[in-house]
């Protein structure tokens, strides 16, 4: 980790005109203008050690500690977005693209035929989030979603690979040389694109991501309101048992009794609704979620020509096999909702839906297209929408 940070940090400097030295084991001299000093709160010249062993004069860098803003802050949004061309060489031919589709489109209900695979461009996104859930615990994690933007397809699973690849393999900056060549494809920051991640991808996404702690946070709070609900139980039959002594006193002492039993059965529910109130509060999630980076890649891929039949009539679609994975991407959901590698096809519009898609509804129990309604149940028109 020192040497990636060294490498990080010495490369981020020399982008902002500094000069830059690496001195072993493992440290960096530096000569900074003055708005890098500014940033960094660093002299002009100094040391950087990136070790436990720091010699004395030098300035530690590290992530537990305040450099991480630091860097942040001189970072600032360059390399929010970047655009990159794949110059990686195509393989002659795709051996056997028969089982490498029967391997991952999985039809629950229709059937479906290669028609024919060609060499093809395509422009595909990855992009980068980092959440933060707070409750009365803390959640922090990253989520990684790619997309095909030309056919649709998912490419969520090797979104890793693909960014190692993306080191490692030749590329270049985008630039208009290859542009004709995938000008028909989508580009990734359109209102549509924003939308489905904002609205369907990245809340669900970031669900499933804290399923666990959920589910420890709401046994924690039903544990407690379990507990406060058994206390304040426990009062109010306090106030019955002196209502029954003080019945065995006579009318006076009972009368008594029960003016003063009112007013206390009144203090013990006003106090139960405000700290379970409390713990209401004290339970509350809040999510915080910040991009990280987009990366555009434009690269040669094998176009797969799909022919889906259904009962009622047949459409084509189109996957991607991507040479960088060396992986045929997953088919899209048209409904947004792109959860595991099951589809379905609707019969209205033959719309490529994922079984999230065509779940049935939880109000009157009829499955649906959320391609073909995405706001309410046809039925009874309950909305599924959030």
């Amino acid at each position: 980790m020192s040497t990636q940070l060294r490498t990080f940090v010495g490369n981020l400097l020399e982008a902002n005109d500094a000069l830059v030295s690496p001195v072993d084991p493992s440290g960096l001299e530096v000569v900074l203008p003055p708005e890098v000093q500014k940033a960094l709160n660093l002299p002009e010249h100094g040391m950087l050690a990136f070790s436990s062993d720091v010699p004395e004069g030098w300035q530690r860098v590290m992530l537990e500690s305040d450099w991480l803003e630091r860097l942040g802050g001189l970072l600032a949004e360059r390399g929010r977005e970047v655009r990159l061309f794949s110059e990686m060489p195509m393989i002659s031919a795709l051996a056997h693209p028969e089982r490498i589709l029967e391997h991952r489109l999985r039809l629950n209900n229709a059937i479906f035929r290669l028609q024919g695979v060609e060499e093809s461009w395509t422009r595909c996104v990855l992009h980068t989030f980092r959440y933060s859930a707070v409750s009365d615990e803390k959640r922090e994690g990253v989520i990684r979603l790619g997309r095909n933007l030309a056919s649709g397809g998912i490419l969520d699973p090797w979104v890793v690979t693909w960014l190692q690849a993306c080191r490692e393999e030749g590329h270049v900056l985008g630039s208009g040389e290859k542009q004709s060549a995938i000008a028909s494809c989508p580009e990734s920051h359109t209102p549509q694109e924003w939308h489905r991640l904002h609205q369907w991808l990245l809340p669900r996404h970031i669900h499933e991501h804290l399923k666990s702690f959920l589910h420890g946070m709401q046994r924690r709070q039903q544990r407690d309101l379990e507990r406060l609900h058994s206390y304040h139980a426990d009062l109010r039959l306090e106030v019955f048992a002196r209502l029954a002594a003080a019945s065995r006193k006579g009318d006076d002492k009972l009368k008594e009794e029960r003016q003063r039993a009112a007013l206390r059965l009144e203090s013990i529910t006003r106090e139960y609704h405000a700290k379970a109130s409390d713990l209401y509060e004290k339970f509350a999630m809040s999510i915080r979620m910040e991009r990280v980076q987009s990366l555009v890649v434009e690269t040669r891929v094998f176009r797969f020509h799909i022919l889906i039949k259904r009962r009622k009539g047949e459409r084509t679609i189109e996957l991607d096999w991507h040479p960088l994975i060396r992986q045929l991407e997953e088919p899209p959901c048209e409904a947004g909702l792109p959860f595991g590698m099951e589809r379905s096809v609707c019969d209205d519009a033959l719309h490529l839906v994922s079984n999230e898609g065509f779940a049935p509804c939880v109000h009157c129990e009829k499955s649906f297209c959320r391609a073909c309604h995405p706001q309410s149940c046809p039925k009874c028109h309950h909305r599924w929408i959030d």
